[in-house]
Order: C-alpha cells, then structure tokens, then sequence
C-alpha cells in the first residue's frame, strides 16, 4: 500500500510520536510511505529518512494554508497515494484543501483525531470540522473521549464511520527494571537513595498544568517529613515561569528541571511515581511509558486518562485544577508497597492492551475498508 501521512509537526510530541511509530511499523510491514508536515523544524525527519520515507515539508511557517495544500497536491500527484492519513487539525483541513475536486472513489481519506482541542478558532468551527470530516471515508478517535467529542460535533456521522483505536507503545524498553543509566540519572539530579522521586514528563504549556503539581509538592513534603525530589522533564514556553513559581513557593532545592530528553526508558526508570496534573488531554503516551516502567501514576480525570488508568489499581485519578487532591495522592504513594503493586498493575495492563501490534492491525483494517468501499 502507497500511504501519505499529512500531520501539523514532525517534533517530538505525543500525535507526532505516535505517528513515528505507525511508520516504523508500516515500513517494517512492506509499505510505501510519505509523510507531509506543515511547520516547525522536523525533529523526526531523520529518522523517517533511515526507513526510506520521504519526508515533505509543506512550509506552512512562511506561508498560508492555500500554499501548504497546493504543495501537498503536488506530493499528492507526484507519490500516487492509495490513502491519505491526515493527523491534527491543519493538517485535516491541509488534506481537506489538496484534494478538493479528488473523489473519495479515487483517493480515500482517513482522519486520526489524536485530541479534545475544538477545530480552529473561526466562527462556524464545528461547521468546518465536518466539512473536513466529509471527505473522509472513516475517522479514527485515539480514545473514546474523543470520540465522543467527534460524535457531539459531528464530524463522526461526516465521516460515515468512526472507531477508537487507542495510542500504543513498545514496552520492550521499559521493562520495569531500575537500570545504570536511570541510577546515573537519581545521581545527576542529586537524589540520595533515600528520596523518592516525583516526575512528569511532558511540554511546558499552560494545557500541562505543572503549577498543580507544584503547589502540590510543597504540602507532600512537608507530610512526608523527608526528602524527596520533583523531576520536570520537557522544554516550553513556561520554563522560566515555573522556575519563578518554584522559588516563590520555597521548594526551588527539591525541584529539578531536566529539561528535553530523548531517553525516555530511562527517566521513567528513574522515577517512583509518575504524575499528570493536565487540564486536557486526548490518550496520553507518557502515561503509557509510565506504566510500562511498572510505575504508579497519579493523573487527572480528564480526556481518555480513566480509559487508561484504573482507579485504585493502577493509579489514582484526581479532579483537575485540584492541588489538594494531588497531595493526598503523593502521600498515599509515600509507601513503597503502594508503590510497587500498583506499579505492577499498570505495567501487565500495557502489555495485554495497549502494543503496537494491536494499533497498526487496527489502523491498517480502516485503511482496508476505505479501500474496499472505493473498489
């Protein structure tokens, strides 16, 4: 199969993540691949490269979206594509563009709704939306909260079919073992053996929330009536603001930020527990790596979180915006046995649920019936 993939970024995030490892596994599995994205640098298009897919960049930073879709007609004309598989809103309405006056007999679209963001903020957005949804001949939700968001706007019924198929990771690197470079890393970040670590990983924007889970360290270390370190793994606009935060709050010594890593096995590795204090959030795959290091994870009820973690099994979920609940929480997983059979829950959940080899089956089941339907 000739597939072209049409997203908003190729960095390094959760969508863009995801869609690094449908193309690992799609490449592995024989088929054609490109991949178009609208702006930002292209963290992954190396490696795309190594795996002998083209890579086009839309150039959607110095130019409108009418550009960006006449570029991607030509990609289009030029790859000869069976399917396109359009992730993030501007890439929807990007694919949307390039292929008007294309029937769906000729050319099937397939929309990946990775998260809860309403589409665009014009008026008539929800209108928008389905006119995108329209063209496609099946719409894939990454939980099913978003799925439900879809339905309630829409954009599933546009699409004529809509089915959840949940994010998923390889859980071979995080195989529940605390490993010499995550021993490495407690010692960079100056823990003792005696401290138990706190971390999130994750882009420093407002939607992530971080201020929560500061506010809620200062309350647990006073509980705990030791020490104990808060790891923020990730890069963003808001660094320097939760660097201020930290300080003003009196816990700038327990607080480590260790800024962007790709050595994600490791840190999850590093770590105790595992936190998510997000206002928003589709299906996370940071939780999924959490839990995949047989980690106990704290994490909002919100978004697709509840169809991830169980409550009082795996993690403990806690009402957003809710520095007090989180709090408790910490303290909760304050014992090492808590610690230890919630971790374990977690990480056999990964395994029976959520492997790659499910998704790409999955996915790959959508393309063929859009592809049935066009014959």
């Amino acid at each position: 199969m000739r597939i072209l993939h049409v997203i908003t970024s190729i960095n390094r995030g959760g969508a863009e993540n995801q869609l690094m490892s449908l193309v690992r596994l799609q490449r592995a599995a024989g088929h054609e691949l490109k991949v178009a994205y609208l702006r930002e640098e292209g963290e992954w298009r190396k490696e795309m490269e190594a795996l002998g897919v083209e890579v086009s960049d839309l150039d959607m930073r110095t130019c409108r979206v009418l550009h960006a879709a006449y570029r991607l007609r030509c990609d289009i004309k030029s790859f000869s594509p069976d399917i396109i598989n359009a992730h993030l809103q501007p890439a929807e309405l990007c694919a949307r563009l390039a292929l008007f006056g294309i029937s769906a007999a000729d050319l099937p679209l397939v929309v990946t709704k990775h998260n809860l963001k309403v589409f665009g903020r014009l008026p008539g957005k929800n209108t928008l939306a389905r006119w995108t949804a329209r063209r496609a001949g099946a719409l894939i939700a990454v939980s099913e909260s978003v799925k439900a968001l879809s339905d309630g706007n829409g954009c599933s019924a546009a699409a004529g079919r809509a089915v959840t198929i949940h994010n998923a990771i390889d859980p071979a690197p995080y195989d529940g073992r605390f490993s010499e470079q995550s021993r490495q890393l407690r010692r960079a970040w100056g823990v003792s053996d005696q401290e138990v670590v706190i971390g999130t990983v994750g882009r420093l924007l407002p939607v992530k929330a971080i201020d929560i889970l500061l506010q809620a360290f200062v309350p647990y270390l006073k509980r705990a009536g030791r020490d104990a370190k808060l790891v923020i793994a990730g890069r963003g606009a808001l660094r320097d603001e939760l660097e201020r935060l930290a300080l003003s709050l009196g816990i700038k010594d327990n607080v480590v930020f260790a800024g962007f890593r790709e050595d994600i096995p490791a840190v999850m590795g590093a770590f105790d527990v595992f936190a998510l204090t997000s206002d928003s959030e589709g299906f996370p795959i940071s939780l999924l790596e959490a839990m995949a290091a047989g980690k106990p994870v704290i994490a909002t009820r919100i978004g697709g979180v509840p169809e991830l973690v169980v409550d009082g099994v795996t993690g403990k979920l806690v009402a957003p915006r809710d520095p007090g609940s989180v709090t408790e929480a910490l303290a909760f997983f304050d014992d090492a046995a808590h610690r230890r059979t919630y971790g374990d829950a977690g990480r056999r959940r990964v395994l029976e649920g959520y492997t790659l080899e499910l998704m790409l089956r999955e996915t790959m089941a959508v393309y063929e019936g859009c592809l049935a339907a066009k014959r």
